[in-house]
């Protein structure tokens, strides 16, 4: 599809939850892998994903901390920086450095911001910030996006609010209540 419609630029979002984490005692009892071996399958299988996307286009790839990826269990006595998902950008980061089609954007650690085609996007996990509260966001950051994208709820979701289009996108496997 790349190749078909010559597309330049690839705009890669990461919403997150890439890792099934220790945040409830079932998800630690169904998961195959420690969260460790999680951490770094999940970037190597991402780093590999990217190499094979620039051999046809510049990937602009971004990134956000989720839920499922934090260290402590307890959210009330988590401290926010103690995520393991703030690994997998920095081994994309030292793994790729040398991909001239490659840019890794650093924004925050729960916001990502960007433009493609004269539209403006912001996105976020969602644990912290539900899709119902899209005007939240152009306030925090005093900026109107045409776009919200959103994932924790791990199903499809749909909202339009103040000319803003948000969507949630869905789970890519599991079956599981996470």
């Amino acid at each position: 599809r790349i190749k078909e419609n010559k597309v330049k630029k690839l705009h890669l979002v990461n919403l997150g939850d890439l890792i099934a984490g220790r945040i409830h005692l079932g998800l630690r009892l169904d998961s195959r892998f420690d969260v460790i071996t999680q951490t770094m399958q999940v970037s190597e299988l991402l780093s590999e994903f990217i190499t094979s996307l620039t051999k046809y286009v510049f990937v602009e790839y971004y990134d956000c901390t989720d839920n499922h990826s934090r260290i402590e269990p307890n959210k009330k006595e988590a401290q926010e920086l103690e995520t393991l998902s703030r690994i997998i950008p920095w081994y994309l980061k030292e793994r790729l450095v040398n991909n001239k089609n490659f840019n890794l954007n650093e924004f925050g650690e729960d916001l990502i911001t960007f433009e493609s085609m004269g539209y403006k996007f912001i996105g976020v996990h969602g644990d912290k910030d539900p899709i119902k509260n899209i005007d939240h966001l152009s306030m925090m950051t005093e900026q109107h996006y045409d776009m919200l994208l959103t994932a924790h709820l791990h199903h499809m979701t749909l909202e339009e609010k103040n000319r803003t289009v948000a969507i949630g996108n869905g789970t890519l496997m599991g079956t599981d209540s996470y």
